[in-house]
């Protein structure tokens, strides 16, 4: 993604495809970004009811607290059931 992990063309894309029927979402994490202003546009994402979302947080290089720290801030942004 361009600036952020879930900008409004792709909640364009995922509300214009109400003919599919979305289990899941899985979005990739660049390793360097643990900042708030990446992860905040989640905050806005709108999923299908029971679809759920997975974010490529865990990286071997960042380590365990590296993992820790994105996913801190990750929960901070996504809507967690």
């Amino acid at each position: 993604m361009r600036d952020g992990l879930a900008d409004d063309e792709i909640h364009g894309r995922i509300r214009a495809r109400d003919d599919l029927s979305l289990n899941w979402l899985h979005i990739s994490v660049p390793i360097d970004r643990n900042d708030d202003d990446y992860y905040a546009p989640l905050h806005k994402l709108r999923l299908p009811d029971r679809a759920e979302l997975y974010l490529g947080l865990l990286d071997a290089v960042v380590g365990v607290a590296g993992t820790r720290r994105r996913v801190s801030v990750a929960e901070h942004f996504a809507s967690c059931p």
